[in-house]
Parts: C-alpha cells; sequence; structure tokens
C-alpha cells in the first residue's frame, strides 16, 4: 500500500508535485521518492529518501525546469523497508521507464523466477520490480506508441494477479496510467482548465489542491496514455467484476477523498449511524461518545448524535506521532501507541466511556487507549469498531498478512473484548458494510475470507 502521483506539463512544475505528495502521506510513512523529467534537456533526476516527506531532502531543490514527476509515498508491504526498494522504480540501464505503484501482486515469487531465466536482473526485494521489468520488454525500444503500452499492460494483467495501479513515465513519450482489472486500489485522473497539466494519483485531494478539474477515477483494467504532446489515448483492456478495498473507506483513505462516486467522509458516518442501531439494541448506557482520532471522529460523531449522547473529544494525538497501524513492526506500533494519545481526565473520571475507532485489526492500539481511559478514572469502557471484525489477512497491500498477527482470528466477540480489557465490544458487520458504502463490489477478503480474483 503506498500512495502515487504523476503529473505532464508544458511549463515548469514549481514543486506542485511535492504539493500533491503531501496530501498522500497519509499512505505511506516508510519512504518518498520522485523522478523528474525536463523534457527540453533531456534530464532525468530521481530523488528518494527514508520517512516522511517534509523530513526529506527532496523539498530542498527546486525542480530546474521539470515538467514531467512521479512521486510515491511507502507503506512497506514486500521487499524491504529501504532505500533501494524504495519508489520510484527505474531500468537503471537504458534510463527509459521509470513507474510508482500502489498494491500487492500475490504471485510475484513465481513471476521473478521466470523472468530471471529470461534474462531479467532484479535490483530490489519489491513485488512492484515485477511489474517494472514486465513493461520494459515491451516498451524500451527506440520507438514507443500507444498500442506497444497497451500491449504492455495486457500482458501485465494477463501474467500478474493482486492489486496495482500504477502510474508509469516513458521520458521523451509521456506518462502512463493503469488499474488492476479488479481495481482493488484508487487511481485518480485530472486535468487543469488553465495550463492543459494531466495529472494521475491515488486521491482525490492530491489533484484539487493543485486545481486539476474533471477529477474521474481510471477504470478497472483501463489504461490512460498523455503523450509528449499532451494528447490522451485510453483503452479499457480487460473488463471484469470490481473489487474496491473497503478498508480504504474505513480508514486508509483521507476523509476528503472520494472513491468510485462514494464520498469517503459520508460513508464513514453512514457507518456511526449502524453502530448507533447496534448500541440501542444492546442497551448500552454510555455517559460520553469518545473517538479514537483521527479516522474514528466521523463515525464517532454520526453515533453520538443518533443517540443523543454528548461527544467529546477527550483523546488527542501527540503531534509528530505517525498512523501506528502502518509501522513496519509489532514493537514499533506497540511504542507508538503508548505515546501516541493524550487523555483528558476530566471528561472521563467516574463516567461510562463508549470509545469508537475505525477498525479492531491487531488490538495493539486498542488496549492501548483502554487502558490509559482507564487510568484516567473511567468508570466502565465500551469500545465500538465501525468496520467488521478483520478475521483473515490481507493480500492485497495491507500489511497484516498473517492469521497469527489478527485478534480476530478465530475469536468469539467476548473473548476480543477480554484481550483488549472493553466491558464490551460492538462491532459493525457485512450488512451494515454494504449499506454504508452504498455498493456492494467491493473487496472484504479480511472479514470473509473470500478474495475476489
Amino acid at each position: 500500500m503506498c500512495g502515487v502521483i504523476g503529473i505532464i506539463s508544458k511549463t515548469a512544475l514549481n514543486n506542485e508535485i511535492y504539493h500533491g505528495i503531501l496530501h498522500l502521506q497519509h499512505r505511506g510513512h516508510d519512504a518518498v521518492g520522485v523522478l523528474n523529467y525536463n523534457p527540453h534537456t533531456k534530464q532525468q533526476v530521481l530523488k528518494k529518501s527514508l520517512g516522511l516527506l517534509t523530513d526529506s531532502f527532496i523539498t530542498t531543490q527546486p525542480l530546474q525546469g521539470t515538467c514531467w514527476s512521479i512521486g510515491n509515498v511507502r507503506y512497506t508491504t514486500s521487499g524491504n523497508n529501504s532505500l533501494t526498494d524504495a519508489q520510484p522504480l527505474v531500468n537503471e540501464a537504458k534510463q527509459t521507464l521509470g513507474i510508482v505503484v500502489n498494491g500487492n501482486l500475490t504471485n510475484y515469487q513465481g513471476i521473478k523466477n521466470s523472468l530471471i531465466t529470461q534474462g531479467a536482473v532484479f535490483t530490489t526485494e519489491s513485488d512492484a520490480e515485477i511489474i517494472l521489468r514486465s513493461i520494459e520488454q515491451r516498451v524500451c525500444n527506440e520507438t514507443c506508441t500507444f498500442n506497444d503500452i497497451c500491449e504492455a499492460v495486457s500482458h501485465v494483467y494477463n501474467t500478474l494477479s493482486g492489486a496495482y495501479s500504477v502510474i508509469g513515465m516513458l521520458p521523451g513519450y509521456g506518462l502512463f496510467a493503469f488499474r488492476d482489472p479488479l481495481g482493488i486500489r484508487p487511481l485518480l485522473y485530472g486535468v487543469h482548465p488553465e495550463n492543459g497539466s494531466h495529472c494521475f494519483a491515488s486521491e482525490v485531494t492530491s489533484l484539487t489542491s493543485l486545481g486539476f478539474k474533471e477529477v474521474k477515477p481510471i477504470q478497472p483494467g483501463e489504461v490512460i496514455f498523455i503523450d509528449h504532446n499532451h494528447q490522451q489515448q485510453q483503452r479499457l483492456i480487460k473488463k471484469t467484476c470490481h473489487a474496491h478495498c473497503s478498508f480504504e473507506y474505513a480508514y486508509f483513505s483521507h476523509p476528503d477523498n472520494t472513491m468510485e462516486g462514494i464520498a469517503v467522509r459520508k460513508a464513514r458516518k453512514n457507518l456511526g449511524v449502524a453502530l448507533a442501531d447496534k448500541i440501542r439494541m444492546m442497551k448500552i448506557a454510555a455517559d460520553v461518545v469518545i473517538p479514537i482520532p483521527k479516522t474514528g471522529c466521523l463515525a464517532a460523531a454520526a453515533l453520538a448524535e443518533v443517540l443523543d449522547i454528548p461527544y467529546v473529544e477527550g483523546i488527542t494525538i501527540n503531534v509528530g506521532i505517525g498512523r501506528s497501524f502502518i509501522m513496519p513492526s509489532q514493537m514499533m506500533r506497540e511504542r507508538t501507541s503508548q505515546s501516541k494519545f493524550i487523555i483528558d481526565p476530566s471528561v472521563i473520571k467516574g463516567r461510562n466511556i463508549l470509545l469508537v475507532d475505525d477498525s479492531i485489526v491487531r488490538g495493539t492500539v486498542s488496549k492501548s487507549v483502554i487502558q490509559q481511559v482507564r487510568t484516567a478514572g473511567a468508570k466502565n469502557v465500551y469500545f465500538a469498531s465501525s468496520f467488521p471484525p478483520i478475521k483473515h489477512p490481507c493480500i492485497y497491500g495491507l500489511h497484516f498478512p498473517t492469521n497469527e498477527e489478527l485478534i480476530g482470528h478465530h475469536r468469539e466477540v467476548e473473548e476480543i473484548a477480554r484481550m483488549i480489557n472493553a466491558d464490551k465490544i460492538i462491532y459493525n458487520d457485512m450488512r451494515d458494510l454494504k449499506e454504508a458504502l452504498q455498493i456492494d463490489d467491493f473487496c472484504a477478503g479480511c472479514v470473509t475470507g473470500n478474495y475476489p480474483e
């Protein structure tokens, strides 16, 4: 799971790519990178850094006439958390292709072995390099056409399984972007009404913050190419059932994002309303509703309004602490969760507290917060999760790849409550999720164990 962006402009970008990346920072904290190209001088510059964009050297250097650029923020789900595995990835020998990828391949090892036997040389442990090597065999020659790009993407569709949204740069030719045939990960496209620039990005806010209009999703199985003359070509190569990731709506995406026509903000509020109905049926008497920031806030506010219970932001985030869910190790997640939140005892002491969060994955954050709330003097602590129980690994790019790390795997709700020290846990279910998202065609393999293919 990552955030990706690509811009092709007729004029110098003046750091637009960096501002676009800032709006994707929540999608990855491990590394950041950009590949810049100046079509006038034919010069390419690749910059990568571990950590956040604001902590990197990347923002300190102007683009100096760059008109094309692709960028990535990385959340490590395959390969190593190293500068070598950071994106963009470039075919080093010819410098004729660079890509950024958001997603995860499920059959990459066998494909990698096959490509090695054909002479491909791999320089990273990232599965994204499989996509790079698969494409470069078909487009990295002295001439490149849209049909060549479509042939390369078609080969990817026919050989690689999993989730992948890809933006590619072909220096001298243009930028292209495509989504896997299931459309599991988001990817959008927009045009700037004033300067004619084109932009691809993982989330709407990256485009709208830079003034891009007519923003629309790239369809599953579709490829779009913007050539060096800024002419657009697009083709739907492989059409299948759609299966957008449901966890994007509950947790991963920015609340101001819109995916497949569904506003994330609205979906999270709907999940809160569904929770309210369950809490009413369970006759849970809470004195105050407190969200676990930040992704629990919208559901908590909607829940509190329906139940007419005071909504109080009694937990704040310690400035400078990132999203603990996407930390690369369990030790880091535990350390982060212990220092991430600041509790206000004045709204907690002697009261029955209803905590609301987007989900319970490993239980690390939930258990830590509940303990801190009890220490602050809570009478009872109830915990509501807007997302259904996560019982199965994600194979498509979220970093919970094994059953063992999931607190919900083969456990009943009562046992989970005991493990995180909650008096009761309230979950939404699959019906609530479908009604909240207002779509049926999404991936919920982490809940049901049924993965789209």
